[in-house]
């Protein structure tokens, strides 16, 4: 059974009567994923921090010590597994098979593959290989539980409040930052339905480069690319905001950048530079440079494209 979607999710949290609207929806998505078993805790009676406090962080939270049972009782062996998802939980843009063999005491040959197949089929990582680089597949940790579980858990012993307490502040929202990276990244059909372009056969990258002065690229880190069969790229900016987002002039310079380098490296396709965020963008001197802009609400759109 696949995860849940932000609409699937949505339509449980109206059932199960919580009282959370579509950020906080999307915000305990970010945390735990659409694994309906952990919606299926969370107590109409508090709000969201107080739900995630009492789930993660309180004496005996039931989810306080969920992720070392999951692995034991997804796999008969789970310690390469375990090892593989911690080399991962630390590179945001993944890491290639041989990288992932470097980082851990797994063997070129033998398990590797397995394991890596395994965890892509049970929705822990996605593959992906960088434009031009067939050859070079990718593996990226896509799971927000096990992320979210490095990011705040992992060798830590947080107080029981320390959501509610922590709400707003830097640790926080530097989370959200990339787990709303990852939500966007899961939720790529609804992002091509609110583009237009759920009919074109595409493929979803990351993409980097470095600086080149003799080949003018002046090195860029790009988490989402739409490929499409048609003669565009879609380049995919994911920003999280509580309100509407407001481009700096360093916004629109790093935009440009990107933009440059992309149409640099692939030349016989045109950028369409696409931003991603919850609440809109706000109107001004450096907002001209997006070119499509995708909203929280699209994510949450029923998408009949999804298998």
């Amino acid at each position: 059974m696949r995860p849940f979607t932000l609409n699937e999710c949505e339509e449980y949290a109206q059932k199960l009567n919580l009282p959370f609207n579509r950020p906080q929806i999307a915000e305990y998505f970010m945390a735990v994923g659409g694994v309906p078993y952990y919606w299926s805790l969370l107590k109409p009676r508090y709000g969201l921090t107080q739900n995630i406090d009492a789930l993660f962080f309180a004496p005996e939270a039931p989810l306080r010590e969920e992720f070392k049972y999951l692995f034991a009782s997804l796999f008969d062996a789970p310690e390469p597994y375990l090892q593989v998802v911690e080399a991962l939980s630390g590179k945001k843009g993944g890491l290639t098979r041989n990288e992932i063999i470097a980082a851990t005491s797994l063997k070129d040959g033998g398990p590797t593959g397995e394991i890596l197949e395994n965890l892509e089929s049970c929705d822990f990582v996605r593959r992906y290989c960088p434009i031009g680089k067939k050859n070079e597949a990718v593996f990226q940790l896509v799971d927000n539980f096990t992320l979210f579980h490095y990011y705040f858990l992992h060798g830590q012993k947080p107080s029981s409040n320390f959501w509610t307490a922590n709400y707003n502040t830097s640790t926080h929202n530097t989370w959200r930052g990339f787990a709303f990276e990852r939500l966007c990244l899961l939720h790529t059909p609804e992002i091509k339905q609110a583009l237009g372009i759920s009919g074109i056969a595409t493929t979803e990258h990351a993409w980097r480069c470095r600086a080149d002065a003799e080949k003018g690229l002046k090195g860029s880190q790009i988490d989402l690319l739409i490929y499409r069969s048609d003669p565009h790229i879609n380049l995919c900016e994911m920003k999280y905001r509580e309100d509407e987002y407001v481009a700096s002039p360093k916004d629109a310079e790093d935009w440009q950048r990107k933009v440059s380098d992309l149409k640099m490296s692939v030349p016989k396709k045109g950028v369409i530079f696409t931003l991603v965020t919850p609440i809109g963008l706000h109107p001004n001197a450096n907002s001209s440079r997006v070119q499509a802009l995708i909203t929280l609400d699209s994510l949450f759109q029923s998408c009949p494209t999804r298998e």
